[in-house]
């Protein structure tokens, strides 16, 4: 079962935003929360100068006869403001009873609420006590949570909107870098992606980044070695071939003279036998000079050629050369097809399909060579349908149907190998079209 790929892009991507995102999120909850509590201090600070200011003038004025004039404390900074942000005071004795109190005083707070010196805080509302002076009084004062709270949400404003486009800035420089980095990568896997067996050559680790040169040497010296080996494999293929073709030549013409010259039916079936291996041999020879052009990359062509003079071509000489054993029903190619397969390559393919649909067809049944159709080329024959994994197999090379024909398994390998250097395509199917049996392959030039 394959596992999806990951995407490196997405990796990174979803990993530093992760990461970005929760940095963003701390650091403003505690940049809100650093800010909060100074500005907090400042306005406790405030109010305690504000209480400590206050009590001398009020208990000065609770001393004085009750026709003397009094302060107006509404008009101190902070106390002649909007209703919802007045602050309020109470003056107290001791015990607790109110001497002096701001005109402005909610019904629902009561002094009796605060008793202990220092800070406290209720509802909505931040208070100061003052410790008791020397008359006995104390100010009780309080200033609403109001501006605290919109403090709070200014800062957190105004940090959230900073982080913001430090996040959007982050981000460009983020993405950017996972742009950089996969385009790097995606140009080495690239440049990998294009080496085959026909092309072995060294990766160009110009621009690859620098944790990647070591498996970028790595993989040119095993290429290197790949190369060296696949080329002394082509040669020994390609001059085994070649000189085995002049003396097997020779042998073949020899036992044909033998056979012709001796009455002996037991020698003449004897003649026949090393005559049909000796012929076996050749075409073999003749393969393995086919396979190792198509291990050298033959297929395209740097021109655009008539494909259908060479396809007429073979095809009357296939016809003309048979031997009455087995009977062709041919449709030659009509007008011109311009294509830019190199037309030895077109040779070699539609001989081997042939070849391949003699040998393997039902003995007395006519093969099928259909080019009516332009730039393709079925070729057909009667035979038992081929199973699905046998059509999945015929590809490979030195794969056979059954191991009692004759042939080596390298015919197909080699029209596949050829097809897709030349651009072309071919296919198989079995049981052939209109018919319960059979296998046909079309050609499709490019």
């Amino acid at each position: 079962m394959s596992t999806k790929a990951r995407s490196l892009s997405r990796i990174l991507t979803r990993t530093l935003l992760l990461a970005l995102g929760v940095a963003l999120t701390l650091g403003t909850a505690i940049s809100v929360y650093i800010a909060q509590a100074e500005y907090d201090e400042l306005l406790d600070v405030a109010l305690i100068t504000k209480a400590q200011l206050m009590l001398p003038l009020l208990s000065a004025e609770e001393s004085l006869p009750a026709a003397a004039p009094r302060h107006d404390f509404s008009q101190i900074p902070g106390l002649n403001v909007d209703e919802n942000e007045k602050a309020v005071f109470w003056l107290t004795d001791t015990s607790g009873a109110i001497l002096r109190q701001s005109e402005y005083s909610r019904a629902d707070l009561d002094p009796a609420d605060v008793t202990q010196p220092g800070f406290s805080t209720l509802k909505g509302y931040r208070f100061f006590v003052t410790e008791a002076n020397t008359n006995g009084h104390m100010l009780k004062v309080g200033e609403p949570l109001v501006e605290r709270n919109e403090a709070a949400l200014d800062s957190l404003m105004g940090i959230a909107f900073s982080m913001a486009v430090l996040s959007l800035v982050a981000f460009a420089v983020m993405r950017r870098s996972i742009v950089q980095v996969q385009a790097s990568v995606a140009r080495l896997s690239s440049d990998i992606g294009r080496r085959d067996e026909h092309n072995l050559a060294p990766i160009d680790a110009t621009g690859a980044l620098g944790e990647m040169t070591p498996a970028v040497d790595t993989v040119n010296a095993l290429m290197a070695r790949l190369s060296k080996a696949v080329e002394a494999e082509r040669s020994f293929a390609t001059n085994a071939a070649h000189e085995l073709r002049t003396p097997l030549a020779v042998s073949l013409a020899h036992t044909q003279r033998l056979k012709a010259a001796t009455t002996d039916p037991a020698l003449q079936d004897r003649a026949g036998a090393i005559e049909a291996g000796l012929k076996k041999l050749i075409h073999l020879v003749e393969r393995l000079l086919q396979f190792s052009r198509a291990q050298s990359g033959l297929g395209a062509a740097e021109e655009t050629s008539d494909a259908n003079a060479v396809i007429r071509l073979l095809l009357t000489e296939v016809a003309e050369r048979s031997d009455g054993t087995r009977a062709f029903d041919v449709t030659m190619p009509e007008g011109q097809f311009l294509s830019s397969i190199d037309p030895d390559a077109l040779a070699i393919i539609l001989s081997n399909l042939i070849d391949n649909a003699v040998k393997y067809g039902r003995p007395g049944a006519p093969v099928t060579l259909d080019a009516a159709s332009p730039g393709q080329v079925t070729v057909a024959n009667d035979c038992d349908p081929l199973t699905a994994d046998d059509l999945a197999k015929i590809n490979q090379r030195f794969i056979r149907r059954s191991s009692a024909m004759d042939g080596y398994g390298i015919g197909l390998s080699i029209v596949h190998s050829l097809c897709a250097q030349s651009g072309a395509s071919v296919v198989f199917r079995s049981p052939r079209p209109g018919s319960d049996g059979g296998f046909a392959a079309t050609l499709t030039l490019p």
